[in-house]
């Protein structure tokens, strides 16, 4: 088995165990997150029944802010809300801005009656904002005599999916109009004072200088990448290694998949800690794309060094042997001048005329082969030269005979799933947890490309 076959088939081999590592990983990880998922439903489950049956048990009881239940026969002294306001600096109603990490107090009329024969416990309000329960935002009397109760606005785990929904779908504003009240944790919020006059604050959604610096950074950083990308190689196959004068490399799929999930995921982790304050937003499913980009672009580099290592190998053997048959080539002519020169000077004998007709017929036995070698010769260089830049989406989804159906399932699945990612985080604040299925397919889209990557010829 000649050297050339040798390398192919370390070729095939090492790109099956490429394939089949990166199924293996996304199948790891994606079982390992249903997994998770299953046991959190387990145990929300659980919790829901515990919850239910304490119900059950609490009928006819106080609830915990010591309100008596809608069976009880008890008036008790009703309880409303007339007024948002802060301290420092002093500012009411919709003039208050805040935000996540800010305070704010609210005025209730009739609280301490109802604490003095209700028995209502007031660390035990919860605050409520445009009618959504910020769980875990509990009370902090500060004058229970005249009803004035102080809010810290804290995102924490149980509030996480109340904050995700009052902030997330920014429509460009950085504040708006929220509706303020307070209730019981699981319970409705209590009526305004004025039922036509609900108590609104200003809600800020981001601080706009922050956000604007930000913004401006992450764009100068795409925008220097992407000329470093157009101008170096950052971006661009690692082959040829000899690209011809004036000709650039062709720009890698793989590379620019594994750039694409790259500023996706550090564009959006920056988003959602502009606005939330929260650092510990990196999912395991976008700890598993940029996985699967890295690991693509890795296999892809392994293929394209070990073509290249074909080539230089093809080349070591055919240019000696290029080299050898021209010297027989030209011995060969040599003899065949002598004896052409020795028939014309006086009458040939048989001999010399047989030998002439045999070298003849060895002459261009020697010269086809001579042709056969060249082609072989400049087929494999051409490995080291092409192929060259012919634009950025014809590079991604062409080859030799044009559109490539792999490259071009490899793209656009690249682009599905980043389109979901960025509305997903825009909507919820929150990196979208794909299905295990899609993660598998992506998978195998990677898997696939590098696949047929082996036998793909660019040149």
């Amino acid at each position: 088995m000649s050297t050339s076959v040798l390398s192919i088939v370390r070729t095939r081999r090492l790109s099956a165990a490429l394939f089949l590592l990166i199924l293996l990983i996304s199948g790891s990880l994606a079982f390992a997150q249903n997994k998770n998922s299953n046991a959190s439903d387990d145990q929300a489950k659980g919790l829901k029944n515990k919850t239910a049956q304490g119900d059950t048990k609490s009928k006819g009881e106080q609830d915990p802010g010591g309100q008596a239940n809608p069976g009880q026969a008890d008036k008790k002294v009703p309880l409303t809300i007339d007024r948002v306001f802060t301290v420092v600096p002093q500012k009411e109603n919709v003039e208050v801005a805040a935000g996540i990490g800010d305070r704010i107090r609210v005025h209730i009329v009739g609280l301490a009656k109802a604490v003095e024969t209700d028995n209502v416990d007031p660390h035990k309000f919860v605050l409520f904002l445009d009618g959504i329960e910020l769980k875990g935002v509990t009370a902090l009397p500060v004058d229970v005599t005249h009803g004035t109760l102080e809010f810290s606005l804290e995102r924490s785990t149980d509030s996480r999916k109340a904050w995700d929904t009052l902030l997330g779908s920014p429509q460009g504003a950085f504040k708006k109009n929220t509706t303020v009240s307070v209730g019981f944790e699981n319970g409705q919020a209590i009526l305004p004072a004025n039922l036509d006059l609900p108590v609104v604050m200003t809600l800020r959604m981001f601080d706009p200088v922050w956000f604007g610096f930000s913004t401006i950074g992450f764009l100068a950083v795409l925008v220097l990448f992407w000329w470093r990308a157009i101008k170096g190689n950052i971006i661009r196959d690692s082959n040829p290694p000899e690209p011809p004068q004036g000709t650039r490399k062709p720009y890698s799929l793989a590379r620019v998949q594994m750039a694409v999930w790259f500023f996706l995921v550090i564009g959006s982790f920056v988003f959602i800690y502009l606005i939330t304050g929260d650092y510990n937003t990196i999912t395991e499913q976008a700890l598993i794309l940029i996985g699967i980009g890295t690991g693509t672009a890795l296999g892809a580099a392994a293929i394209d060094t070990n073509k290249r290592t074909v080539a230089d190998t093809e080349l070591g053997t055919l240019v000696p042997q290029l080299d050898k048959l021209g010297a027989q080539i030209d011995q060969a002519k040599d003899s065949q001048s002598v004896l052409e020169a020795r028939i014309k000077a006086g009458a040939p004998t048989a001999d010399d005329v047989k030998a002439l007709a045999d070298l003849k017929t060895d002459l261009a036995e020697k010269n086809a082969q001579l042709e056969e070698l060249n082609r072989k010769v400049e087929e494999a260089r051409s490995g080291l030269k092409k192929p060259i830049s012919e634009g950025f989406f014809n590079d991604l989804l062409t080859d030799v005979n044009g559109t490539s159906f792999h490259r071009f399932q490899m793209l656009i699945w690249t682009i599905v799933l980043g389109a979901l990612f960025c509305i997903g985080v825009y909507q919820s604040l929150a990196m979208p947890n794909f299905s295990t299925t899609l993660l598998a397919l992506m998978g195998i889209s990677s898997g696939t490309y590098l696949g047929f990557k082996i036998p793909e010829r660019q040149a």
